[in-house]
C-alpha cells in the first residue's frame, strides 16, 4: 500500500517530493517451507522487505527476541540471520518482525485469555479475541496448535481458521491438554497466547442424581522391582461416585524431574496391580494412581515410595542395591532363578538399624579404678531417633537421681535440597525441594529478595514438594534461587544458556 505526502509548492524554490510505503515483505512460498540443515553446519536466513522510510527488523525464535547467538545483518532491502556451527536445540519456528514509523507489519498477539467452553468426549471449543493492532493490515486467519501437558512438543491444529473461536476435535479421551494461538496477516504471523490447562473428559449432567468423581485410590505399594520395571499395587478407592469405574490412570514421576508422565494411556486398565516398564536402570521413580468412571477423574492417590532400579549381572552373579533409609524397605528379599529344567530360589533379609551414639555426658573412660572386693558399674547412655520430625525439634532432658543433663535436637525443616539447574534460553526450569512437613509455608527468594510471581514464574506445592517454575526462561532469570523454611534455607543457581537452537530452522 503506497501513500502520497502531498506538499505546498512555492515556485521560488525548487521542491523535492517523495513516497511513503508501509514495510511489506517481498517473500514468496518458498521461504515459508522448512528449511533441513545438517548438524553442526552453518545456515542463513535471507528475508528481503520493501518500506519508505527503511523499516527496522528484529528476530524472534519461539517467541523470544534472538540477542545472545547469531549473526543479525540488515540492508535497506533485507535481514538475515546466520548462525555458524548448527544444533538440535536450533529447530523450531523463526519469525521476523519490521518496523517504520508508519507501523509493524506483523499484528499483535490475540486478546486472551483462550476461553475454554464446552468440552466433549474428544471435543474442546476455543474463543479468544483479535488482536488490539493488525500490524496495518486486516487479519486473515489464526493457527492454533495443541500439545499434551505431559510433552513440551506443540503440534499444528489448524492453521486456516476464520474467526476468532475454533471447535478442536479428534483429541484423545482423559487426555490433558493446552492450546496456543497465533494472529495472522499479509505481513506474517504475530506472537502467542496460551490457554490453560483442559482435560478431555466425558459430558455429564451436574443434576443431583448424576454420578460424582471417585475417591482417590490408595497409595501405590512396590511389589517387585528390576533394573527396568517396577510392579506396583493399590488400593480400590472408598467410593466409585456412584458409577463403575472404567479406568486406573497411573503416573510415574522422575526424582529428579518435576513431571509426571502417563505410563498406561492406552485401554481400560480395571486392574489394581501394573507392571511399569521402560524404566531406566539407576534413576528414582515414585508413582500415584487416578481413578475415572462416567463423570471424569478422582484426585490422584497419595505417591508411592521411592523405588530405585537398579540390578547388575555378569551373567551369574547378580546383584539388587536399594538405596534407601526408610524402614518401610525393611523385609525378607527373594530372588530366583528360573530355566526349563525348573526353578530355584534363595531369600535374604533387609534390616535397618540406626548406629548408636553415646550421650556426650556420659562417655565411658578409658580407665576406671575399683577397691578389692568391691563391686563396679559402670553404665553408658546412648540416644537415637529414628526419623525424626520437625515437631520433635527441641531440648531434651535426663534424669539420673538427683542429677540433670540436657541435650537440644535440631531437625531441618528441609529434607531435600535444591541442586543447580541450567537451562537452554526460553526453555522451562524447575527448581524442586522437599520439606520435613507438608503443610509448612515458606517463601521463594532470588538474589535474597522475595520472588514476584506472574503467569511466567509459579510457585508450586505438591505435598511435601515445594516447586518454582518459570516457564520461559530468559537471562534475566539467571540468579541464586532460595526457599526458605521456618529458619531453614535451601540455595541454587539457576543458569540459562544462549538461546535455543537447532538442526531443521523454518521461517
Amino acid at each position: 500500500m503506497l501513500r502520497t505526502l502531498p506538499v505546498l509548492v512555492n515556485v521560488a524554490r525548487p521542491v523535492r517530493l517523495w513516497q511513503t510505503s508501509e514495510p511489506a515483505f517481498d517473500v514468496d512460498s518458498d521461504i515459508r517451507k522448512v528449511m533441513i540443515v545438517k548438524h553442526g553446519a552453518a545456515f542463513t536466513l535471507n528475508v528481503p522487505f520493501r518500506g519508505n522510510p527503511v523499516p527496522s527488523a528484529t528476530w524472534a525464535k519461539e517467541g523470544v527476541d534472538l540477542k545472545v547467538r547469531g549473526t543479525i545483518e540488515s540492508t535497506e532491502t533485507s535481514t538475515s540471520l546466520t548462525l555458524d556451527k548448527s544444533t538440535r536445540y536450533d529447530s523450531g519456528e523463526y519469525c521476523v518482525t519490521i518496523e517504520s514509523p508508519l507501523g509493524k507489519a506483523v499484528p499483535g498477539p490475540p486478546v486472551g485469555p483462550v476461553e475454554i467452553g464446552e468440552v466433549g468426549e474428544t471435543t474442546v471449543c476455543l474463543k479468544w479475541a483479535p488482536p488490539e493492532y493488525d500490524g496495518g493490515s486486516p487479519v486473515t486467519n489464526y493457527v492454533i496448535l495443541k500439545r499434551e501437558t505431559s510433552t513440551p512438543t506443540w503440534s499444528e491444529v489448524s492453521t486456516n481458521v476464520a474467526r476468532s473461536s475454533f471447535k478442536v476435535t479428534k483429541l484423545t479421551k482423559g487426555e490433558e491438554y493446552q492450546f496456543r494461538v497465533k494472529a495472522v496477516n499479509r505481513y506474517g504471523m504475530s506472537d502467542h497466547i496460551d490457554s490453560k490447562p483442559v482435560m478431555i473428559k466425558l459430558p455429564y449432567s451436574k443434576s443431583d442424581d448424576s454420578p460424582s468423581v471417585p475417591s482417590p485410590p490408595g497409595s501405590p505399594e512396590i511389589l517387585a522391582s528390576g533394573k527396568d520395571f517396577a510392579t506396583i499395587e493399590w488400593m480400590k478407592p472408598e467410593s466409585d461416585g456412584g458409577s463403575p469405574l472404567i479406568h486406573y490412570l497411573v503416573e510415574r514421576h522422575e526424582r529428579k524431574s518435576a513431571r509426571w508422565v502417563k505410563v498406561n494411556r492406552d485401554g481400560a486398565h480395571l486392574d489394581t496391580t501394573l507392571k511399569v516398564t521402560g524404566l531406566t536402570e539407576g534413576n528414582i521413580y515414585q508413582f500415584r494412581v487416578t481413578a475415572i468412571n462416567k463423570a471424569g477423574e478422582s484426585e490422584p492417590s497419595e505417591v508411592s515410595l521411592y523405588v530405585v532400579c537398579r540390578m547388575s549381572s555378569d551373567g551369574r552373579n547378580h546383584s539388587l542395591s536399594i538405596m534407601t533409609d526408610q524402614q518401610e524397605d525393611e523385609g525378607e528379599y527373594t530372588c530366583k532363578a528360573i530355566n526349563d529344567a525348573g526353578e530355584a530360589e534363595t531369600t535374604g533379609v533387609l534390616v535397618l538399624e540406626a548406629a548408636p551414639s553415646f550421650h556426650p555426658d556420659y562417655q565411658l573412660k578409658e580407665t576406671y579404678y575399683a577397691g578389692l572386693g568391691t563391686t563396679l558399674r559402670i553404665h553408658a547412655v546412648y540416644i537415637g531417633l529414628v526419623d525424626t520430625m520437625k515437631d520433635e525439634e527441641g531440648q531434651y532432658m535426663f534424669h539420673a537421681g538427683e542429677k540433670t543433663s540436657s541435650a537440644t535436637l535440631t531437625v531441618s525443616a528441609i529434607t531435600r535440597p535444591l541442586q543447580d539447574v541450567t537451562v537452554a534460553e526460553s526453555q522451562t526450569a524447575v527448581l524442586e525441594c522437599e520439606v520435613a512437613n507438608a503443610e509448612a509455608e515458606g517463601r521463594w527468594l532470588k538474589e535474597g529478595q522475595v520472588v514476584d510471581f506472574n503467569e511466567n514464574v509459579v510457585s508450586e506445592v505438591d505435598g511435601a514438594v515445594r516447586r518454582l517454575v518459570i516457564v520461559i526462561t530468559r537471562p534475566q532469570d539467571v540468579a541464586e534461587y532460595t526457599y526458605q523454611v521456618a529458619n531453614s534455607k535451601t540455595s541454587a543457581n539457576l543458569r540459562v544458556e544462549g538461546m535455543y537452537l537447532s538442526a531443521e530452522p523454518r521461517l
